[in-house]
């Protein structure tokens, strides 16, 4: 084993090996350290946390800079965004379920009212839903683990209100606030929400939705 061999084979241990420490640095591919014709080793790098970090050709440097919160990997200009990107990505890689908080963000807190009187179909399913995940919301630290339950509740509620043709069943990402499929899975991410914010957990999401 030459020079070169020996450096890509430390390199591909000391990434193996950041990775498993830090479970944010997951990444789609595992790709192993090539060197430039410069004598320079690489690799290229596709993040599963896309919404944190970027992709690219990087050098094991990098890889120790992001293991720290810090250097070309993890998205913002200054030190004070990339530890807000990083606080992210630890809550997600950490917790069960903290995605969804990112998927249904600018629905949560928004989309179920105790509205007096429904009038459009929105208001009828928002009111329909609400009556199902009140009494998970109210203590959201002890029915949080039954999500299942929910969920199975959120369906029945759903059947119904589609069997009386309020609202459509359309694809699960369809962002319709009359679309029950969307809106069931925006009700378990307001029971995750109030879990995780009853324990002070949820980091500020407003620097992805900025960003758009």
């Amino acid at each position: 084993m030459n020079k070169i061999e020996r450096k890509i084979r430390n390199a591909d241990k000391r990434v193996e090996k950041l990775m498993s420490e830090n479970k944010f640095m997951e990444s789609f591919t595992t790709n192993k350290f090539s060197v430039d014709g410069t004598g320079n080793i690489y690799t290229y790098l596709n993040p599963s946390m896309q919404h944190c970090f970027s992709s690219g050709r990087y050098f094991l440097q990098d890889f120790e800079e992001w293991a720290k919160g810090t250097g070309r990997i993890v998205f913002g200009k200054t030190q004070e965004e990339k530890e807000e990107y990083m606080a992210i990505a630890r809550f997600e890689s950490e917790n069960k379920d903290a995605w969804m908080l990112r998927a249904y963000w600018e629905d949560i807190g928004n989309s179920f009212k105790n509205l007096e009187k429904p009038r459009t179909t929105k208001d009828k399913i928002s009111k329909a839903l609400l009556a199902v995940i009140r009494s998970y919301s109210n203590d959201a630290l002890w029915y949080y683990p039954n999500l299942e339950r929910l969920d199975d509740e959120l369906l029945g509620a759903v059947v119904a209100l589609s069997a009386i043709g309020c609202g459509t069943l359309g694809a699960m990402n369809y962002q319709n606030p009359e679309n029950l499929s969307y809106m069931r899975q925006v009700a378990i991410a307001e029971v995750v929400f109030i879990y995780y914010h009853e324990k002070g957990m949820v980091p500020d999401y407003s620097i992805i939705f900025n960003k758009r």
